[in-house]
């Protein structure tokens, strides 16, 4: 499988990196952030066509649609160029991470900076920080933008890993709606790395057939499932199924993988009896 990288040194310069390991190394330079993308676009006119000329040449379509929302550059022509372009960026990650209402960007922080950029340094620094894109709709379009980048950098990530392992439980929500959740480890820089993969709604319920069928879903097209090589899940009867269990499922896709049952879990298991001192 081959990855495209960027070299953030050059926004124009892509690379097709193979997962081998004499490529490796090359290929862990990986995608910058969808942030530091923005600043790169500090002339939108001749370097911006240049730059679009070479993705349709080299990229494939994905990495490039990808990449023109993330410049967003009709925003940068129309704003207040790509500082106001990359605050909003910064603003909506930190409203994101506050776990607040994206309404707070328009109602509470856009004014407040004014005011204190009024007193502090006068009119021309509030008009300029007026033009940062803070509107509920923006910041919410911000954050699914920066969502889409993470994933797309953690899945470039994994792909250019050797092999990599996945650990999948499913539960239900306060609302009771099923919900599966996938962890993945793998092989980053010469070190193993443990991350979220994804948070998947299951259509009905959390049987085996349901659960393999949804998570198949979101590998088709992203990743290998011959370079899984285990897979660790609780001991319900759904997961672990001889017969036709999750763990059975993947391992039909994945012949080398392993299955293994949750130390912590079976930890839980164990301790339920035991009395309280």
């Amino acid at each position: 499988m081959n990855t495209i990288c960027r070299d953030p040194q050059d926004p124009g310069d892509f690379t097709v990196y193979s997962r081998n390991k004499e490529t490796k190394s090359e290929g862990e330079r990986g995608q910058p952030c969808l942030i530091d993308e923005v600043s790169h676009c500090q002339s939108p006119s001749r370097k911006d066509r240049s730059f679009l000329k070479v993705c349709s040449a080299v990229a494939d379509k994905r990495v490039k649609d990808r990449l023109v929302r993330g410049l967003n550059l009709a925003e940068v022509k129309g704003g207040g160029g790509v500082s106001a372009l990359k605050a909003s960026f910064l603003v909506a990650d930190r409203i994101a991470k506050a776990k607040k209402p994206f309404t707070i960007g328009e109602e509470l922080i856009l004014p407040a900076a004014k005011d204190i950029c009024r007193e502090l340094f006068g009119d021309a620094a509030a008009q300029k920080i007026a033009q940062i894109p803070l509107s509920a709709t923006t910041v919410t379009r911000r954050i699914d933008e920066i969502s889409e980048d993470i994933e797309a950098q953690l899945i470039e990530r994994i792909s250019a890993s050797p092999w990599y392992a996945i650990q999948v439980d499913e539960s239900t929500d306060v609302d009771n709606r099923a919900v599966m959740l996938v962890f993945v480890r793998y092989v980053f820089q010469e070190d193993v790395h443990e991350d979220m993969l994804c948070a998947l709604l299951l259509p009905t319920n959390t049987t085996a057939s349901e659960i393999f069928s949804a998570l198949n879903d979101y590998m088709s097209g992203k990743l290998d499932w011959s370079f899984c090589v285990g897979v660790c899940t609780d001991g319900a009867r759904a997961m672990t199924g001889r017969l036709s269990g999750f763990t059975t499922r993947v391992k039909e896709v994945a012949p080398e993988c392993e299955s293994t049952h949750c130390v912590i879990h079976r930890e839980m298991l164990a301790s339920k009896n035991c009395l309280p001192n």
